[in-house]
């Protein structure tokens, strides 16, 4: 399984003798983040992770991002999508998302093996297993070029 970089590769440039950056919370995934956030009423209204729609100031609630915090929520036991989306998740939505690579790839079977591994059964479950296996980059060098360590 592809492995998420969780540590930005530019933060050893940015800091100096008097500013450092700090990974709070690095050691936790993105679904452990929104187990937390969703014992929060107040955060579960003004997330915003969107910022592919047309109104920035809302989550557009189909863009993988959406798709992908959604899916975050449900893995980490949510029965509905947060009011802080304008529609709940429907598994068409998973069929729809265009993944552009290895990172997002990562990033959406960590989610699911978060679902298993926390005793989650839900019908977006096989629809992700699904696009996890038929992934293909839409450009079939675009997967090499990542994986041996960046663009050419």
């Amino acid at each position: 399984m592809l492995q998420v970089l969780r540590v930005s590769v530019t933060d050893h440039l940015m800091t100096g003798d008097r500013f450092a950056v700090v990974h709070d919370g690095a050691g936790f995934s993105r679904t452990d983040k929104i187990a937390a956030i969703m014992k929060n009423s107040l955060a579960c209204k003004t997330l915003k992770v969107c910022w592919a729609g047309a109104d920035q100031s809302e989550n557009c609630g189909y863009c993988e991002k959406c798709v992908r915090t959604q899916l975050n929520f449900s893995a980490a036991g949510a029965k509905s999508s947060p009011p802080c989306f304008p529609s709940e998740l429907d598994v068409n939505d998973i069929r729809r998302i265009q993944i552009n690579n290895k990172y997002q790839l990562a990033e959406l079977a960590s989610i699911l093996a978060y679902a298993r591994e926390h005793g989650v059964s839900a019908p977006w479950m096989p629809v992700l297993q699904d696009r996890l296996t038929t992934w293909q980059p839409v450009d079939p060098g675009v997967l090499e070029r990542q994986v041996n360590g960046g663009v050419r």
